[in-house]
């Protein structure tokens, strides 16, 4: 067909350069007295011509239509869940898709175990606190024995973690040793208004700032100096062992606690006020090992939203040290005293 377009084009142009009165390719037009049908002749022509250049599909050179999902899928190194409508933190999804590498996959519909073949070929699962849903005991269950066979998890929580937000977050984290509590940390000197104004804010002016010393020694704090932890619970190691890694503030942070409607009819996960209590240095932070696997809490999800210092380093670093070869066990030539 391309071929049939290509020669009635060069005949028409032909045509229409000489006036008419042209016998080619088996097509024969008259003589043109008239220059505007010259024009529109020559016209016609050159359409005919672009025509001929434009390929259709055959059966031989179908589109190739881009990857599926799932093909993409069983790529992925990093596996980020939405599928607790973690979508809905404030800038989460989007900072996470610049932060993470190219391969990771945000797994959306479903729950964790209708991707579990997508999650054991991954290295790192990321799991922020669920938007008032909750994980089911299969999923915990299925989270632990995955790590236990050598994934990086990493779990992010947020202030008043549990209650406040409607989900059951420390179940998921207990399972591990830990859980987040339901407070505020603040750095000194903030206001009861800020303890309010901070759960939409992304200011590292309302978070904890942690400056971090170069005699730290650990790879997770590698061109780590300073770093804001915003809307943050405190992390409480029930296991009593010690962590891999902690980090907390040492100029102590304000701790709020929240206090919640008891009132006949009312909402208890609505927090009506706050009362601070004396400022305690806890963790923010905590990398620990659980079987072949390793385990990063960290109690504020707006460490990956909130453009301060080196928290997207930090960020970097923790899914870097997540990342050990799935079922090598870790050694290291020292352990932090």
């Amino acid at each position: 067909m391309e071929t049939t377009l290509f020669a009635t084009g060069i005949a028409c142009l032909i045509a229409a350069i000489v006036g008419g009165g042209l016998k080619a390719f088996g097509i024969e037009i008259p003589l043109l007295k008239s220059i505007p049908r010259q024009v529109a002749l020559g016209a016609f022509g050159a359409v005919l011509l672009a025509l001929s250049f434009v390929k259709t599909p055959t059966p031989d050179s179908e589109p190739v239509s881009p990857r599926s999902d799932i093909e993409q899928e069983k790529e992925s190194s990093v596996v980020f869940d939405l599928t607790h409508g973690q979508g809905s933190w404030y800038y989460l999804e989007d900072s996470m898709r610049r932060l993470l590498p190219n391969d990771a996959l945000f797994i959306r519909e479903g729950d964790l175990l209708s991707h579990s073949k997508i999650i054991d070929r991954a290295q790192v699962l990321l799991l922020a606190l669920p938007y008032h849903q909750d994980f089911s005991l299969d999923e915990i269950n299925y989270v632990r024995d995955w790590v236990a066979d050598g994934g990086g998890l990493l779990l992010m929580g947020y202030y008043a973690a549990e209650r406040h937000h409607e989900n059951n977050i420390c179940e998921m984290t207990r399972v591990f040793g830990f859980e987040f509590t339901d407070n505020l940390l603040m750095p000194p000197g903030k206001s009861y208004s800020d303890t309010r104004t901070q759960r939409s804010s992304q200011s590292p002016d309302l978070g904890v700032k942690i400056a971090v010393t170069s005699e730290a020694g650990y790879e997770i704090l590698n061109d780590v100096r300073k770093t804001a932890f915003v809307s943050s619970s405190a992390i409480v190691n029930l296991t009593g062992k010690k962590p891999y890694f902690a980090l907390s503030d040492p100029m102590a942070n304000e701790v709020w606690i929240p206090q919640y409607d008891t009132s006949p009819g009312g909402m208890p996960s609505a927090i009506v006020k706050y009362i601070k209590t004396d400022p305690s240095e806890l963790p923010l932070l905590l990398a620990v090992e659980h079987g072949r696997g390793r385990v990063v809490l960290i109690g504020t999800w707006k460490l990956a939203t909130v453009d301060y210092g080196d928290n997207t380093k930090l960020m970097g670093n923790l899914i870097l040290w997540l990342r050990q070869k799935k079922y090598q066990k870790f050694t290291r030539d020292r352990v932090p005293g």
